[in-house]
């Protein structure tokens, strides 16, 4: 057991560049600070780049990111991520939205954990009342090759869930409760345990958010994670 300080930044723009042509950028930074285990105090950096255009009968877009990550202020990992995209509104309750996500990591000291990867990734969106309560499926289909073979995998992620606007003591709270499976089988033994390496993570959140005047939201959450492996440090 240990506690942690948090950290989280961030900034973002939108331009309108036509009528039918949108930019976005972000950055984030977070940081974990950790009271007695500081090797694994963590600092991230992101920055995201998303152009995106109209088409009437469906969306496309492309999005970038960059993530930079550093392990007790060491470098641990470089991420790149490039992603077309595209989406269709069907009535007004119906959201779609497919995309193909390929990423490229370089780990500071360790290149056999160098990896590419290829991701097919699908969202629907069931909107109940507009967005007052809206549901969000999601599943992703990933092929990762490392330079050492023992780390290659293919993964399988589910999600689902529910958003909702709650009116609490007069005020209109939000609540988001959501869970996720993923599943990653190795292709190749893993030399530590003389097995192909086996992973099931299942996660479930659960987040009430509530204004404080206009500019001013407050959250609680609570998250619960299980992961279930035959590599023990998972």
């Amino acid at each position: 057991g240990d506690y942690a300080a948090l950290l989280d930044l961030g900034l973002g723009y939108r331009h309108n560049l036509t009528d039918k042509a949108t930019v976005k950028l972000d950055y984030a930074l977070s940081h974990t600070e950790y009271d007695e285990f500081t090797d694994f105090n963590l600092t991230i950096q992101r920055g995201s780049a998303d152009i995106a255009y109209d088409f009437d009968a469906v969306d496309a877009g492309l999005s970038y990111h960059h993530v930079d990550a550093r392990l007790d202020s060491e470098g641990f990992l470089t991420m790149r991520q490039a992603s077309p995209y595209l989406a269709r509104l069907f009535g007004d309750s119906l959201y779609l939205r497919g995309a193909y996500i390929w990423t490229d990591k370089e780990f500071d000291g360790n290149p056999r954990r160098d990896a590419t990867a290829d991701s097919l990734s699908a969202d629907a969106f069931v909107f109940l009342n507009g967005l007052s309560t809206y549901l969000v499926f999601g599943y992703r289909h990933t092929l990762e090759e490392a330079e050492d073979a023992q780390f290659d995998y293919t993964g399988h992620q589910l999600s689902a869930q529910i958003n909702q606007h709650v009116p609490l003591f007069g005020l209109d709270t939000r609540l988001r409760s959501r869970v996720r499976y993923e599943a990653r089988d190795y292709d190749e033994v893993t030399t530590s345990i003389g097995a192909r390496r086996d992973d099931d993570r299942y996660r479930f959140d659960v987040s009430l958010a509530v204004p404080l005047g206009e500019a001013v939201t407050t959250a609680a959450m609570y998250e619960y994670a299980d992961n279930r492996s035959n590599l023990d440090s998972v």
